[in-house]
């Protein structure tokens, strides 16, 4: 038995999904769904002293250009705002997996993570697989607010039709990418089980990863540039303190028996 186990998320001892990961995941698609690499300014990405830097600040610019007004606080004048989303039920027993990292290899391998010859594992609380969990999503909103803050023309962006689109569109290029990549690395046991997930991932309920080890990929519009703007793709590989040339990111959590973390299906029913 492991002596330490990492928790999971909890209230009164019951694990559930906090609605602002929820919120942010959905977010991320949006703005993934929304945008073309060609769209993001060239002065996100800076080389001083011969080394690649990310601008923050210039980052959350052109995002707050996307769901804010553009005067005024970009937080209150956020379309995001209006969207209104609870955590969730409640799990009451959590599922212990023993976790480990697997690197990928410039000879279209996988090598373990570990140390003086050991692999390294680590034990964390999940809610298990198979666990059906509800929230509430509120997107309700005052057409004169919008008007008052001037973001009339954003308020598609989080309509039920343009969130289950870009969720839909979000996941299914991820899960193209990490189907490519366990094929090229040589991993049929992981590749298999994204060819599912492909296939669980539907417009009416789509997947989307959420928690510990969802990644750069998941968590940002990384994947978009990759596939359309390799150079600038390479600009942002180069600002990371740790990157490969030959893969990047090489690395993924994987439980001991070869399943992927996070992937949830989102089931969207009418109130009553």
């Amino acid at each position: 038995m492991p002596s330490e186990i990492a928790e999971g998320i909890k209230t009164n001892d019951k694990f559930f999904i906090p609605g602002s990961s929820l919120k942010g995941a959905i977010r991320t698609s949006l703005l993934y769904n929304l945008i073309n690499a060609d769209d993001i300014p060239e002065d996100i990405v800076q080389k001083r002293s011969g080394k690649y830097r990310i601008k923050r600040g210039a980052c959350d610019n052109f995002i707050n250009k996307i769901f804010s007004a553009p005067k005024g606080n970009s937080a209150q004048n956020s379309i995001m705002r209006f969207l209104q989303i609870s955590d969730s039920t409640v799990a009451k027993f959590p599922h212990v997996y023993d976790l480990k990292t697997i690197k990928a290899k410039p000879t279209g391998t996988f090598e373990d993570h570990g140390r003086n010859g050991r692999v390294i594992k680590t034990y964390v609380e999940t809610i298990g697989r198979k666990t059906s969990l509800k929230f509430s999503l509120n997107n309700t909103v005052n057409d004169d607010v919008l008007n008052r803050i001037g973001i009339e023309d954003k308020k598609y962006l989080i309509s039920l039709k343009n969130i289950k689109e870009s969720i839909y569109n979000f996941s299914n290029d991820i899960i193209d990418h990490e189907i490519e990549f366990y094929e090229e690395y040589d991993r049929p046991s992981i590749k298999k089980t994204y060819e599912k997930l492909s296939k669980w991932n539907k417009l009416d309920k789509p997947l989307i990863k959420l928690g510990s080890g969802s990644g750069l990929l998941a968590t940002s519009i990384a994947l978009k540039i990759k596939n359309e703007d390799i150079q600038r793709f390479e600009e942002i590989r180069q600002s990371f303190r740790r990157s490969y040339e030959y893969e990047f990111p090489k690395s993924r959590k994987i439980t001991s028996t070869d399943l992927p973390l996070g992937w949830v299906q989102l089931s969207f029913a009418e109130p009553k």
